[in-house]
């Protein structure tokens, strides 16, 4: 869904918009995938998936699980880190649509 640029020329405010969204979009994705290799290590170790852990880590927590609770509390973290993380995607596809569709009903040929 890449809009193509239209005008020759230096770039309009919206397309270095779109640009450091598509940027940072795929920062972010490059960090969910190491989060998720790292997520996908520690649920190999313990034998057990991300969402049955955090069920059991909501009830227990970390002074019930030592002397492991130092690796399974950074599970928990990069499990968080990874919804925020995907949140923030799924705002910024959104935004960068949104701003698809402004540039096609109202091309801007200013330049920056």
């Amino acid at each position: 869904m890449e809009a193509m640029r239209t005008s020759l020329g230096p770039p309009t405010h919206l397309e270095l918009l779109e640009e450091l969204i598509r940027r940072g979009l795929s920062d972010l994705r490059l960090e969910i995938g190491r989060l998720e290799r790292e997520i996908e290590a520690l649920e190999d170790k313990y034998g057990i998936d991300s969402k049955t852990f955090a069920a059991i880590w909501s009830k227990v927590g970390p002074s019930d699980l030592r002397p492991a609770s130092d690796e399974l509390a950074r599970w928990r973290a990069l499990i968080e880190r990874r919804e925020e993380l995907r949140a923030k995607v799924r705002a910024l596809e959104e935004m960068l649509e949104k701003l698809s569709e402004r540039e096609v009903r109202e091309p801007s040929h200013e330049p920056v």
